[in-house]
């Protein structure tokens, strides 16, 4: 069975040494224990959120085997296994059942677009390879496909398929996928900016990238909805932290934002690799001020 997901659960941020760029292990691990402390539900490994396309190999098996390790039974955790051929995902796969991870997190192949019987065989084949669960990542962004709920469900026919993250911006989909699938496989909201109304609509829970940033706002966002079922509490936080997720999306500085934040927090995690950009002045300044808004920004960073 797999394990019970469900709640706030976090791509990390991958950290990086500001003077070698090497992967940080000693900040990835301060960055978990920050989230499990705040009291999200799951993270994960080698996703999008975690730069992973930047991520050598010896890389990616790093991040995931400290990832494991650090949560040590706390929290579940996922790892991504993304890419194009399907022989790398099982490579992927196979490594984040040898350390002992909970799932997968698995997107369509990415760069030029497969036929469904292809996307289908891909997410079959990654099953027959391991026990893991998967999340499938339904990133038409990335994979130029929009797998609409009818394409999960035969996906989840033939692979070990209990939940699905939803990057499509389709909240139509909440309500479709569990007309056609009910309990059977459970929904994740992918678009941050969106996590309020998907969670209203009967999503159970974030995959939440600005949650990095914000964790304790993403559980207690999560908690107003599924716990309490103030709807309007919900829709006053989810206002609250709005701008915060708009920014994340202004000129493609998703990942330096994050990092921003968090080392406004007390936890560097170093730059971005590129091609992606640092902060401008005028971005860094704005992110100081959204973070000073929501009570984040750590007494020591204030005047760095």
């Amino acid at each position: 069975m797999p394990p019970k997901l469900e709640g706030i659960v976090v791509p990390l941020l991958t950290p990086f040494t500001r003077d070698t760029d090497e992967f940080d292990a000693p900040a990835y691990r301060k960055l978990i224990d920050y989230l499990l402390g705040a009291g999200v539900h799951a993270i994960i490994a080698n996703a999008a959120t975690s730069e992973f396309n930047s991520l050598d190999e010896a890389e990616r098996y790093s991040a995931a085997e400290v990832a494991v390790e650090q949560a040590a039974g706390r929290l579940p955790v996922l790892v991504g296994a993304g890419s194009p051929a399907t022989r790398h995902s099982i490579r992927w796969a196979k490594h984040a059942e040898a350390i002992g991870a909970d799932g997968l997190l698995v997107m369509p192949p990415y760069y030029g677009t497969c036929s469904l019987d292809s996307i289908v065989a891909h997410y079959a084949a990654i099953s027959d390879a391991t026990p893991l669960p998967i999340m499938v990542y339904n990133a038409p962004y990335a994979a130029h496909v929009l797998l609409t709920p009818a394409d999960l469900e035969r996906i989840a026919s033939v692979a070990n398929v209990p939940w699905v993250k939803l990057t499509t911006g389709v909240l139509e989909h909440v309500t479709l996928i569990r007309e056609r699938m009910g309990d059977r496989i459970a929904i994740f909201e992918g678009v941050d900016s969106l996590a309020f109304p998907s969670m209203a609509l009967g999503s159970c829970g974030w995959v939440a990238g600005t949650a990095n940033m914000i964790p304790e706002l993403a559980v207690e966002l999560w908690r107003l909805v599924h716990v309490q079922g103030n709807l309007p509490g919900a829709r006053a936080l989810h206002e609250r932290i709005n701008p915060l997720h708009e920014l994340s999306r202004d000129s493609g500085i998703y990942f330096a934002l994050g990092k921003e934040v968090c080392r406004l927090r007390g936890y560097p995690l170093g730059a971005t690799r590129r091609p992606w950009p640092e902060l401008t002045e005028a971005q860094r300044a704005h992110a100081f001020e959204l973070a000073r808004d929501l009570g984040l920004v750590a007494e020591a960073a204030a005047g760095a």
